[in-house]
């Protein structure tokens, strides 16, 4: 995750702040009354994606029991995009203190089967993930489909195109 000249102009973000205390608050009030009313035994679901670019990557959740969340970060590929997404995802997920069988979807069947290749920091996101795992074993990673990850797709790119179109617009003016 290493900041090129080019993502430090764009002032993008190499790290994804985590959400503030209020919204997560009533995030969980939201969730609680969800599932009083519903008492079923079904997985909430989480669907997590990325849109990468130049250096720039637009992360994206959708969630019936989260809510949705997108965020921009400088990051060096799509795979870890893709695990930064996830991991936005489960770090929300965690602060909120969700209960129950959760899954987590993505459309990566590298983050999917936790494939890391030959890079150190897919090696710390891999490590990061399988550790909320393991503290959490009522949540599993699952393979979507990209077409069953639609919404969340068109977030993460349109996250995406909002900072290149503001990239752009300020290019354009100096």
């Amino acid at each position: 995750m290493l900041e090129t000249p080019e993502q430090a102009s764009r002032n993008v973000p190499t790290r994804v702040d985590a959400v503030d205390p209020d919204v997560l608050a009533a995030r969980r009030e939201v969730i609680r009354a969800k599932r009083r009313t519903r008492r079923l035994a079904k997985p909430a679901y989480v669907n997590c994606d990325a849109s990468w670019r130049d250096g720039v990557a637009g992360l994206a959740y959708v969630s019936g029991a989260l809510g949705n969340r997108t965020a921009l970060v400088a990051c060096s590929g799509s795979t870890e995009a893709e695990y930064l997404a996830l991991l936005m995802a489960m770090g929300d997920a965690h602060a909120c203190q969700l209960t129950g069988l959760i899954d987590f979807r993505v459309d990566s069947t590298a983050v999917a089967h936790l494939a890391v290749g030959a890079s150190s920091d897919l090696v710390e996101l891999r490590r990061q993930v399988k550790g909320l795992l393991a503290v959490h074993r009522e949540w599993r990673l699952a393979f979507v489909e990209r077409k069953r990850n639609w919404v969340a797709d068109g977030m993460a790119r349109r996250a995406l195109r909002q900072c290149q179109d503001t990239t752009k617009a300020t290019s354009t003016r100096h």
